[in-house]
């Protein structure tokens, strides 16, 4: 990069984002493209059997959202939190809905539940690994899981590829 290049092309550049630059001369045009992953940064969902409802405590989650009360859920360390909302969740970009999901107010994790999902015409197959998520009827993967250090399953969240064009002219 030299100091003709404008500052905006100068300051993608330092982050280090691997692109392809065209230029035009005669015309004063430059050209940025670049593909790149994108993911969200959201807390993952947590598998758990013993839990009766999906639960999140993240109202922006929810693509539709109602009142509900739902009564007081009981955790672990003794103490409750209270559903206030019930409602559908797209997970993986889309790829999954998940419905009548609790909102419970001050509950740090995502709780995907087991039997809720099988419920609804799923089945969980669990390894050392991971897990997989799949119809019953077609056989279908629908999502996966992977075990953590902390021996915890969680979702995999899908990554899609984004395309970014830019010009700019001088």
């Amino acid at each position: 990069m030299n100091k003709k290049t404008p500052p905006v092309v100068r300051k993608v550049w330092k982050k280090k984002i691997i692109a392809d630059f065209v230029e035009e001369k005669n015309d004063g045009v430059t050209c940025f493209e670049t593909t790149f992953k994108t993911q969200d940064k959201l807390s993952p969902w947590i598998l758990d059997s013993g839990c009766s409802s999906h639960m999140t405590g993240d109202k922006k989650m929810f693509q539709q959202l109602q009142q509900y009360e739902g009564g007081i859920v009981k955790f672990g360390n003794n103490e409750g939190a209270k559903v206030t909302g019930k409602g559908s969740i797209s997970i993986n970009n889309g790829k999954v809905k998940l419905h009548d999901v609790f909102y419970v107010s001050g509950l740090k994790h995502n709780v995907f539940s087991i039997s809720q999902i099988c419920d609804r015409g799923h089945e969980v197959i669990f390894n050392k690994q991971g897990c997989e998520i799949k119809r019953v009827d077609s056989g279908k993967i629908v999502a996966s899981g992977q075990r953590t250090s902390r021996n915890l399953y969680t979702l995999i969240e899908s990554v899609e590829d984004s395309c970014m064009t830019m010009l700019i002219k001088q």
